[in-house]
């Protein structure tokens, strides 16, 4: 089974081929119609079987998303308050999410 460490929106997530990540990222929405199309990443890391692929070894892999879905969390409320000072602030914050299915990890 091959592990690769790659890095999507600023974040490092580690996946097999046929994982399921849900990744953060801040302009999601441009992907809510792209369902279905296929994204490349440049691995950090390789483990193989028997080996590890770092730095220009694991370049010569490429890693194959495909975009599952998109979303966004439930709203989260979050209150500022000072005692005595009639401050009261409400922030609400939604987090959006791309959905990605690592389909391959083969030598480019």
């Amino acid at each position: 089974m091959t592990f690769a460490t790659f890095e999507i929106f600023g974040r490092q997530y580690r996946a097999t081929e046929g994982d399921i990540l849900l990744v953060e990222a801040p302009n999601a929405e441009k992907f809510s119609d792209k369902k279905g199309e296929k994204l490349f990443s440049d691995p950090i890391l390789i483990e193989d079987q028997n080996s590890v692929f770092v730095g220009s070894d694991a370049k010569k892999y490429k890693i194959s998303l495909e975009v599952v879905g998109f979303f966004r969390s439930k709203k989260i409320n979050t209150k500022k308050f000072k005692q005595r000072k009639r401050y009261r602030k409400f922030i609400t914050t939604r987090r959006s999410f791309v959905k990605f299915k690592v389909s391959k990890i083969a030598k480019s």
